[in-house]
């Protein structure tokens, strides 16, 4: 499950983005071809009437979910998304690279990087965001090795990217959710 959408949910695996009406029943679906497989989905920011879709080695692509028709594809700076959430604060869409790049794409200006910082040094293990806040786990290296940090970083969203905290965890965090309320 990628988000809730009108009564139904959003669904995302390697070959397919599906669109599923409140029962299950799948009412839409996007698929790609095996050579650029699906890697992140979240719905735009502000109309959740589109999916913003990341595919291995072709940016981000922005699909109309009435119809499933691609309406823009977006560059992220060259890099390879693998996480994206949204809306981050004043409708800013968050990405996260493969490289551990942390980007702010702004949906008013055909998705283009607003921001950028290198959050991890060695990738993105998790994502998330609420409000002007974004909360990050990643993986560094150490004596030559590629290990889960044992840190979740905080960043403020509100006029470009900057590290408000680093929150210490005994074994690494893999997984990163907000509390909803």
């Amino acid at each position: 499950l990628v988000a809730a959408h009108g009564g139904g949910a959003l669904s995302l695996s390697s070959a397919a983005v599906k669109l599923h009406s409140p029962g299950g029943l799948a009412r839409l679906t996007i698929q790609t071809d095996q050579t650029a497989p699906f890697l992140a989905c979240a719905l735009e920011p502000g109309s959740g009437q589109r999916a913003v879709i990341a595919r291995r080695g072709k940016g981000l692509g922005v699909h109309e979910l009435s119809s499933g028709r691609r309406v823009l594809l977006a560059d992220a700076l060259g890099q390879e998304v693998v996480i994206v959430r949204a809306p981050a604060g004043r409708g800013t869409l968050v990405a996260g690279t493969e490289d551990g790049q942390l980007l702010l794409l702004d949906p008013r200006t055909g998705y283009k990087v607003t921001s950028s910082m290198a959050a991890h040094s060695a990738g993105l293990a998790a994502l998330d965001t609420k409000a002007d806040l974004v909360v990050t786990a990643g993986y560094g290296g150490r004596q030559g090795r590629i290990m889960l940090e044992s840190h979740v970083k905080v960043y403020d969203v509100r006029m470009t990217a900057r590290m408000l905290a680093m929150l210490p965890f005994t074994a690494g965090p893999a997984i990163l959710r907000f509390h909803p309320l």
